[in-house]
């Protein structure tokens, strides 16, 4: 029981996939997610078959609302990797996701408590808004919006990860 009268601060989950990240950067993007989480972590890689010279590797994490953005922004500057960075809603918050890959940069998306990535009635206004502003086709620009051309990138790197561990930290 809290008799202190302070409101805990709020805890989420989430996780880091990592698909692929040349090896010589592997030491620096540890240290760049250890500093995220304020935590010291060992991460351990795995080869990428679909990208020689490259590893994959996992981690699961808690820590307060936001924290996928920060590790966003800690990885998104290593123009050669391929995340997939997702936190999940907790009471009051919505979730996020962060998909990342070289040709396509970063993509973020609010997850809802069923898992999917949504678009607030703002968001459906400034594509349908952009989109017939641009001449392009509504579909596809709501495709973007969602994350679509993310998902098929990262697709053929997610299949093959299936034995991979989990390395849990709490922060």
């Amino acid at each position: 029981m809290n008799t202190s009268g302070v409101k805990p601060a709020a805890r989420v989950s989430g996780w880091v996939e990592i698909f692929s990240a040349p090896n010589s950067l592997h030491s620096h993007i540890q240290w760049s997610i250890s500093q995220a989480l304020d935590s010291e972590i060992s991460l351990q890689w795995s080869s990428q078959p679909l990208a020689p010279g490259s590893g994959q590797c996992r981690l699961r994490f808690t820590g307060e609302p936001g924290i996928a953005g920060t590790l966003a922004r800690a990885l998104a500057g290593w123009h050669y990797l391929r995340f997939d960075i997702s936190e999940e809603p907790s009471r009051g918050c919505d979730g996020s996701r962060y998909l990342a890959t070289p040709s396509l940069g970063l993509f973020h998306g609010y997850v809802g408590g069923s898992g999917d990535i949504y678009l607030s009635e703002h968001r459906v206004r400034a594509v349908l808004d952009s989109a017939l502003r641009q001449g392009r086709d509504v579909e596809s620009a709501l495709e973007d919006a969602l994350g679509t051309p993310w998902e098929e990138e990262l697709q053929r790197f997610r299949i093959g990860q299936e034995g991979m561990r989990w390395l849990n930290v709490a922060g």
